[in-house]
């Protein structure tokens, strides 16, 4: 069987300066989040915020209790198309963008993950 990549994500986790959280979040909604759907490949953008405690279940062997999370914001922009070559875009294109200065650029974590679907064999 083949897999092969359908869409992918590319989440993001930040976090605003201290402080500066309406000019971070005014910021990131109207202004970055325009910026990242207008390269090629990044077709949607949601956020999240206000991470909350998860009681892992007995049958996982993780727990989350004590743990902070890493960031207090979660992005996830929708991809079309060839990740590496979206990734790609946005790195070419990001250099002409300005960054908010409320903007937390110590703790920036973001990783793209392609959906995997199971071709059957012919």
């Amino acid at each position: 069987m083949e897999i092969v990549p359908r869409k992918s994500v590319m989440i993001v986790l930040t976090n605003e300066l201290p402080g500066r959280e309406d000019d971070f979040n005014a910021w990131y909604d109207h202004v970055h989040m325009k910026e990242v759907t207008s390269v090629p490949g990044f077709t949607l953008a949601r956020r999240f915020s206000e991470p909350i405690f998860y009681k892992s279940p007995e049958w996982m062997s993780g727990d989350c209790e004590g743990l902070s999370p890493p960031s207090r914001y979660l992005a996830i922009y929708d991809i079309d198309g060839d990740p590496a070559a979206a990734a790609e875009a946005l790195a070419s294109a990001s250099e002409e963008w300005g960054l908010s200065d409320s903007y937390d650029r110590s703790n920036v974590i973001a990783w793209i993950y392609s959906e995997r679907t199971v071709t059957p064999p012919s």
